[in-house]
């Protein structure tokens, strides 16, 4: 755990490297704490070593396949390589795993919406409102299908509602992008 720790510190300090080796120390003493991978998966994404950030979530969907913050940890090391199928198939088991945990449906929705899969953005808002998902944290997706589908002042309405829990980069880029499309121009900037 002091390993972890160090490799935590490490990664704050933009040391990759020396964050790499304490989350390797970490694992090689205590490799079914799977919060270790995910920190170093975190560390590996910062500095674009992706096939790494594959192979270790790979091992650590290994270790945990049950665990839903693993396995939408390993879709999104997926995607980073381009493996798409296996970032979909990891994003679904861990909706499957747990049909409440918003990440997964968040990274999936992104997954669809980068790959022009606009008509399974519909879909996974109603799955996941029928499993039950709170549906102001779903406004994020429900957003990108409204765009997708030209409703662009709708489409504001629920990105502008979306909560501090979604990251507030993708919120503010989704934002500027509907207000620019409804030719506001300062509010977009």
């Amino acid at each position: 755990e002091s390993w972890n720790n160090l490799g935590n510190v490490r990664a704050a300090l933009d040391d990759a490297d020396g964050a790499l080796a304490a989350f390797q120390q970490a694992i090689d003493l205590r490799p079914d704490i799977v919060q270790i991978y995910l920190n170093a998966s975190e560390a590996l994404a910062s500095v674009e070593r992706n096939e790494a950030r594959q192979r270790l979530m790979r091992a650590a969907a290994k270790i945990a396949p049950g665990d839903a913050q693993v396995l939408t940890e390993l879709g999104l090391a997926e995607s980073a390589v381009r493996a798409y199928a296996e970032a979909e198939t990891a994003y679904r088991e861990a909706i499957r795993l747990d049909p409440r945990f918003l990440s997964a449906y968040l990274e999936l929705g992104l997954l669809f919406e980068n790959l022009n899969r606009v008509d399974e953005l519909a879909g996974l808002v109603e799955q996941a409102e029928s499993n039950g998902v709170a549906d102001v944290e779903l406004g994020f997706i429900k957003a990108w299908a409204l765009r997708r589908q030209g409703h662009f002042a709708e489409a504001l309405t629920f990105a502008e509602a979306i909560p501090p829990t979604i990251h507030p980069v993708r919120r503010a880029r989704l934002v500027a992008e509907l207000a620019d499309r409804l030719g506001q121009t300062d509010r977009a900037f």
